[in-house]
Formats: structure tokens, C-alpha cells, sequence
């Protein structure tokens, strides 16, 4: 409907241009030249009578002349002398004036028309020149009269007038009448003829009359003709314009498609039975609101969309809107301009999307599942049809060396394979297999990398319900195809190492042996079938009484999954007897001991648990170790056991004192010292004698072990000097623990003819505190006892 308004104001601007251009084009050619024609032609007739009019006049005073000549017999001069400064007039006195008079009046109107003449002719010439080119169409005899005439003017006419002038003086009854008559018949040819243009003129005139009323009559019947047709369009315009409102209010009202008319300012001008269905409004409710009032868009926005769709900027919008029972629905909204009833409208065509919308999102969410979960996958993956990879994963991309954009598109066979026949082949054979069987398959094929380096990958493929596409997941394992054919290389490595090693190796089940190396068997003096044939659990079963170090963990059955052992333990070497015992560990000679280091466990072996046991021969070195151990032990009870009491000597003492000082000042724990010796015991080496003296110091010793707690730690000091500590025990037990130990030797019977006592100093462990220290105070404590008469017991804070 709207084009046609458009074409009808075309047809419009076509007809009053048309008009426009039809009085521009009368005007022109039919207004323009009448009139240039009419006043060229009036003003040509004008000049040229006005011209006509002074050469009468200069013909008239010529022929004046020329009858004055007449008069005084002018005709009997035969010769003009113009060398003479005058010529004499016939004598008498009465004539000559007259004859004067008459004469000057004749030059002075010569004078005056010779000027307008010329001036004329001048002028003549310049209006032809001028407007002959503006529709004049002067008749070209009347120019060709014309220019003959002005011709005759400036050669001949005009110098012969201007003689007249120049020397009127001379003039003499004997001037020549042929001189006035060529005079003044010169002036008759100039008069130039005025019927022949009149008549040209008017014959132009109307001839250009005629076609000014043909063009006139033209342009009536062409403006009756179009306004005709224009009144006939114009009809029919408004019979469509009806017909298509009909029309439009037919499909707006009985379409199934949701309908609403909207103005510019989102005002609901009309919604169809479909949208007063959906919506649950009233069609008169309907009415009453803005688009807005259901539309879940701020207004602002809405009518910024509704200003695109009316200037065709956009028609397509995606919207969510609340129906009367506050149900909200995804749509999409196709909003066109229309033109009802000389109106500016949009109209809405709505489609409910909102399933389509969960199902949208159901996918996207889908989609950004598989592509989180590609993305974070260890493994490459892409997916491909027939012909080209559709996605790859950033793995895919590292593993090629592609960028991810580079692997789309790509053949995904020519990554596997740089064979064409292989390529072709392994094509045929995917699509067979998975197509035809709808199974997952795994392949370790060869990659070709984007540098053409070649990788090891193990190829997964499924065909998925996905645009017949099929995906493939893979891991680059040529590290690990590496390492196996290191693996082979170092197993061939290890079978020659394992069969020259000097330990005995053997693999064995629960029940049986099924490997042992040479070394096992020469050690054990078994050939190889022997040894397979041996019971294991006969072979394993090592009586405690073998085992060489006691506080190792006994070895039992790993397969009840305990810890794996090693222990080393005592073999007899002899065949003979070894064949026919259960056990390995009996002793029968003592000579043939060897010792055995044994270590089990456990291994994966053919995807199997089976138990590893590998033997070592260690005889020489526990021997080695045994004597060591007694030399050390010797040399540790001659460095840190006096000889004659058996307890600890100095050098012990002080790494003892010196390790609970550490202690105390750490944890702030209390330590006592207590030093004590024998009472006048030179006296008694020199009157008992030393080995009565050396009795009493082990007899002492006796005494004193027996009443000490398990945490006290007692040694010699020195002579007759001892030393006892006592960790975690303060100052105050420590004097009674003393005093009981006073009493104890004071009491003992040394069955010598003497008392035997000794004399205690006390003291306990202060900050800062050295060995130096803290022993010099118990020493001065001591003597302080002995200084108080001895046996007694002292002590100093």
C-alpha cells in the first residue's frame, strides 16, 4: 500500500514537472520569439523609416541646391575649380544676396541630416548585428538592401556631401547641374524599401503564431489526456487502498500467528484473537496498553527498537514477556512499518521460542560441557567427518604442533599417516569397523607432527550421534613406545647382567619356582630342574634358630600382604645332607657354615603377583663384621670401664654428665651430683695393705650398685673418688638417697680390724653450669664432710 502512495506521489511530481516544463517550453518557443520577433521587427521598420526620413531630408536640401544652380544658370559652368578660394555669382547687387542666404540655409540643413545619417546608419547597423541571432528573422533581401545602402552611404554618397560642405563657399553660377543631379539621385537609392519588410514581418509573425497555437493546443490535450489518467489513478488508488485495509484487517484478525499493531510510541492499536489467546488480555484490555507493559525490556530500550524497526534499520528482536498470569515466554518478535489508514504503524509477529529457548540452552550447555571437559583433558581429541576435522581441543593442537584454527579443516587421516596407501587403508579400515559395528577401537598408529616429525599415538575411535561424525581421543606415547624398546634393550641387558651376577635370584608363585639365575644354583649346588622342582614353602621355611641377627623380623608368606624382609641366616654347605633335609637352615658340620643375606618381596610379573627372593652370599663380611664387633666391643670396656671396679670411669662419666647438663638447661629438668670416697683410706692401703684397699673399693662399688635406682648412673672418678648421678631428682632426695648409702656402708661387715666409712658432698645443677663447675662444688661439699670428721654427708646449693 505504501509503494503505491509512493508512486502516486511520484506521478505527481511527474505531472507538475511535466506542466512546468510544457509553460517553460510555451514560453520559450511560442511567447519568447513573438515577442522578440514583434519588437526586433517594429524597432527594424522604425530605424528604418526614421533613416528614410533624414535621407529625404538631405535629398530635399540638395535638390535646393541644385534648383539654385538652376536659377543662376549654374549649368554653364563646365568645370568645378576647387583650387580657387571662391568663385564669383552673377554681378548685381540685389542678387547675389539673396542668392548667399538661400545657399547657407541649404548647407546648414545638409549639416544637420548628413550627421543624423550617419548616425543612423550606425546605429542600423549595430541593432542588425545585435539581435539577428534573437528570434529577429529579418528577411535577408531587406538585410542585403541594407547593407548595399550603407555601403553607397560611406563610399559615395557621404564624401560627395562632405565636399558640398568642405567648399560651399566656391560655389559659382557655374556649377555643374550633373554634380547636384548625381547628388541627389545617389540619395534616391538610399531610402530603403518599407512594404517588402512589412510584409516579411507580418508573414513571420504569423507564421510563428501558428505554432504557438499548435503547441497551445498540444499542451490543452496532453494536460486533458494525463489529467485524466491521473483522476483514473487516483481512483483506483483508493479502491486498492480499501481493498488492501480489507485485506489486511482479513489476514490481521484470522492469522494463527500472534498479531499486534503498534504505533510509534508503543501504543497497541489492535491484537488478534492469537495474541489475546496467548497473552490471556482482552482484546479492549489489550487496547489500553504499551508494549512495554508486558515486555521484560526497560522502555527505553524498547523504544529505541521499536525507532529501528520503523526507519527498517532492524526488524528481527529475541524478547522475554510476561503473559496475564505472570507466565514469562521467550519470543522472537518480527516487527515491520506498515501504513494503515494514512498511519504510521509497526506490526509485531510473535513466536512463542520458549521450548525451543530450553532446548537451546539445554544444548549450549551441552556444548560448553564437551568443551570444558575437552578443554581439560589429558588426552587430545577431534572431531571429523569423512572429509575434515569440525573441532580439536587445545591437547590435539599441542600434540601436532598445529594451532587449533590450522587443525580445522585438515584431513584427519593425513595426521597419522604420511603414506597415501596406508593412509587410504586405515581410511577404509575405521569407517568398516566403526560404522558397520558401532564400537569404540583403539589402534597405536603413527602421527605426523606439523615440523613432519613423527610420534607414536594410541588412536581411540567412536562414531557419535553428532552430524554423522565420528570422534577420536589420543595420547602421544612415544615416550612410552620408547621405553619399551629401551625396555627390551635393557631386559636383554639385565637377562646377561642376572645370569652373571654373583647373588642368586629366583622368581617363584605360591607354589612353585619359575626362574632362578646360575648364581642361585651355584650356591645352593642344584642343576636348574632341581631347584624348579623344589617346594617353596619347604624351601622358605627357616627355623628361628638360623637366623643370624635375632632382632631382624622373621620372614613370613608375603602373599598374606606383609611387609617384604631381609634377613641373612646360616646354611649348611653340604649337598649331600641339604638334599634330604626340609629345610635350608640346618646345621651339620659346623666347618661348612656359610651365612646367607636374604631379601623377599614381592613383584608384578605377567600381570601376576609373584614373589622375588634374591641371596647373597655374606660369609666373609659377617665374619669381618664379628671380629670387628669383638674388637670394638674390647676397646669400648677398656676406654669406658674401670678395670677394677667394672663400672664406668671418668672418661664415661663426663660424656654422661655432659649429656644430662644438655637436658637440664633444655627442658629445665633437675640434676644431682654426688661425690663421695672412703674415709682414711691411705691409711688403710698402708696398714691393710693395696690389695685389702683394692677389696674395699670393689666391695663399695658392690654396695652401692645394689642400692641404686635404674635411671641413677655411677662411676670412679678416680682413687677412692666416686661420682653418682641422679636425673630428675632434686637437691633434697638426693641428700637422702646419700644418707642411705652412708649408713649402708657404715653398717657393711669388711671383716678387716677397722671401721670403713666415707664422707658425701651434694650439690645440684644451676644455669649455666659446666662439668668443671658443678663437680667443683660437689668436691668442695665432700670435704666439707670430711673437714666436719667424716662420714657425713654435705651439700651446697
Amino acid at each position: 500500500m505504501k509503494r503505491k502512495r509512493k508512486c502516486l506521489i511520484y506521478f505527481e511530481i511527474f505531472y507538475l514537472i511535466a506542466a512546468i516544463a510544457v509553460a517553460i517550453l510555451i514560453y520559450i518557443f511560442g511567447i519568447i520569439p513573438v515577442k522578440n520577433y514583434v519588437i526586433y521587427n517594429v524597432e527594424f521598420h522604425l530605424k528604418s523609416i526614421k533613416l528614410n526620413k533624414n535621407i529625404r531630408a538631405l535629398k530635399k536640401n540638395v535638390e535646393g541646391i541644385e534648383d539654385l544652380s538652376l536659377v543662376y544658370n549654374i549649368n554653364k559652368l563646365n568645370k568645378i575649380d576647387y583650387n580657387h578660394s571662391f568663385i564669383k555669382l552673377n554681378s548685381g547687387k540685389n542678387g547675389k544676396a539673396y542668392n548667399k542666404n538661400k545657399l547657407n540655409f541649404y548647407i546648414d540643413k545638409i549639416k544637420v541630416s548628413f550627421k543624423k545619417i550617419n548616425t543612423d546608419y550606425k546605429n542600423f547597423a549595430l541593432f542588425i548585428s545585435k539581435t539577428r541571432h534573437h528570434n529577429a528573422d529579418y528577411d535577408p533581401k531587406i538585410i542585403s538592401s541594407f547593407n548595399k545602402s550603407y555601403f553607397d552611404w560611406k563610399n559615395i554618397d557621404a564624401p560627395l556631401v562632405l565636399r558640398l560642405l568642405k567648399y560651399n563657399k566656391i560655389i559659382s553660377h557655374k556649377l555643374s547641374y550633373g554634380f547636384f543631379s548625381k547628388s541627389s539621385s545617389g540619395l534616391s537609392s538610399l531610402i530603403l524599401p518599407s512594404i517588402p519588410l512589412i510584409k516579411y514581418a507580418l508573414k513571420r509573425f504569423k507564421y510563428i503564431f501558428y505554432i504557438y497555437i499548435s503547441i497551445f493546443i498540444f499542451m490543452t490535450v496532453f494536460a486533458i489526456i494525463t489529467g485524466m489518467i491521473f483522476i483514473n489513478y487516483v481512483i483506483k488508488y483508493f479502491e486498492n487502498l480499501k481493498n488492501t485495509n480489507n485485506i489486511f484487517q482479513s489476514i490481521f484478525k484470522d492469522n494463527s500467528a500472534i498479531m499486534i499493531l503498534v504505533d510509534e510510541n508503543g501504543k497497541i492499536i489492535d491484537a488478534n484473537d492469537a495474541a489475546v489467546d496467548f497473552y490471556g488480555y482482552g482484546k479492549e484490555k489489550f487496547k489500553t496498553m504499551y508494549n512495554y507493559e508486558f515486555n521484560a525490556t526497560p522502555k527505553s530500550e524498547l523504544l529505541k527498537y521499536t525507532k529501528q524497526a520503523f526507519n527498517k534499520e532492524k526488524n528481527y528482536f529475541t524478547f522475554t514477556h510476561k503473559t496475564a498470569k505472570d507466565e514469562l515466554k521467550n519470543v522472537e518478535v518480527h516487527i515491520s512499518p506498515i501504513y494503515v489508514n494514512n498511519k504510521n504503524y509497526v506490526i509485531s509477529i510473535i513466536q512463542d521460542i520458549t521450548e525451543r529457548k530450553l532446548a537451546e540452552n539445554k544444548l549450549k550447555e551441552s556444548e560448553e560441557l564437551f568443551k570444558s571437559l575437552s578443554t581439560h583433558l589429558t588426552s587430545g581429541l577431534i572431531l571429523y567427518d569423512k572429509e575434515k576435522i569440525i573441532y580439536a581441543n587445545q591437547i590435539a593442537s599441542e600434540i601436532f604442533g598445529y594451532k587449533v584454527n590450522e587443525l580445522i579443516g585438515l584431513n584427519p587421516f593425513s595426521l597419522i599417516y604420511d603414506d597415501e596407501i596406508k593412509r587410504n587403508e586405515m581410511h577404509k579400515i575405521f569407517y568398516k569397523q566403526i560404522y558397520q559395528s558401532n564400537t569404540s577401537n583403539k589402534y597405536v598408529v603413527k602421527g605426523i607432527k606439523n615440523d613432519g616429525s613423527q610420534i607414536w599415538l594410541l588412536w581411540q575411535t567412536a562414531a557419535i550421534k553428532y552430524k554423522n561424525t565420528m570422534l577420536a581421543t589420543f595420547f602421544d606415547i612415544t615416550e612410552m613406545i620408547n621405553l619399551r624398546n629401551q625396555l627390551e634393550k635393557d631386559r636383554e641387558l639385565l637377562k646377561v647382567l642376572v645370569e652373571n651376577i654373583n647373588s642368586g635370584i629366583a622368581l617363584y608363585t605360591e607354589d612353585k619356582f619359575i626362574y632362578v639365575n646360575s648364581a642361585l644354583l651355584d650356591m645352593f649346588n642344584y642343576t636348574k630342574e632341581e631347584f624348579l622342582s623344589l617346594n617353596v614353602i619347604d624351601f622358605f621355611s627357616i627355623d628361628e634358630s638360623m637366623i643370624y641377627n635375632p632382632k631382624s623380623p622373621i620372614f613370613k608368606t608375603y602373599f598374606n600382604n606383609e611387609l617384604s624382609s631381609r634377613f641373612i641366616y646360616k646354611y649348611n654347605d653340604n649337598k649331600n645332607d641339604n638334599k634330604n633335609k626340609e629345610t635350608i637352615g640346618k646345621i651339620i658340620d659346623n666347618n661348612k657354615i656359610r651365612y646367607i643375606d636374604l631379601f623377599r618381596t614381592a613383584v608384578i610379573y605377567n600381570n601376576e603377583q609373584t614373589g622375588l627372593a634374591i641371596f647373597l652370599d655374606v660369609t666373609d663380611r659377617v665374619l669381618k663384621e664379628e671380629h670387628i664387633l669383638i674388637e670394638k666391643e674390647t676397646y669400648k670396656e677398656l676406654s669406658e670401664i674401670d678395670e677394677l671396679t667394672r663400672i664406668s670411669n671418668r672418661r664415661s662419666f663426663d660424656n654422661k654428665l655432659t649429656e644430662l647438663l644438655n637436658i637440664t638447661v633444655r627442658y629445665n629438668r633437675p640434676l644431682s651430683l654426688t661425690m663421695f670416697d672412703i674415709d682414711k683410706f691411705k691409711e688403710i692401703n698402708d696398714t691393710f695393705g693395696h690389695e685389702i684397699g683394692d677389696y674395699i673399693l670393689k666391695e663399695i662399688t658392690g654396695i652401692i650398685k645394689q642400692n641404686l635406682r635404674n635411671t641413677d648412673f655411677f662411676a670412679r672418678y678416680g682413687g677412692d673418688e666416686f661420682m653418682i648421678l641422679y636425673p630428675e631428682t632434686a637437691m633434697g632426695t638426693a641428700i637422702d638417697l646419700a644418707e642411705r648409702l652412708r649408713l649402708k656402708i657404715e653398717s657393711n661387715n669388711f671383716n678387716i680390724e677397722t671401721v670403713v666409712t666415707c664422707s658425701f658432698g651434694i650439690t645440684e645443677a644451676k644455669k649455666g653450669d659446666t662439668n668443671q663447675s658443678i663437680a667443683y662444688r660437689a668436691d668442695n661439699a665432700m670435704y666439707d664432710a670430711k673437714n666436719a670428721g667424716g662420714n657425713k654427708v654435705a651439700y651446697i646449693k
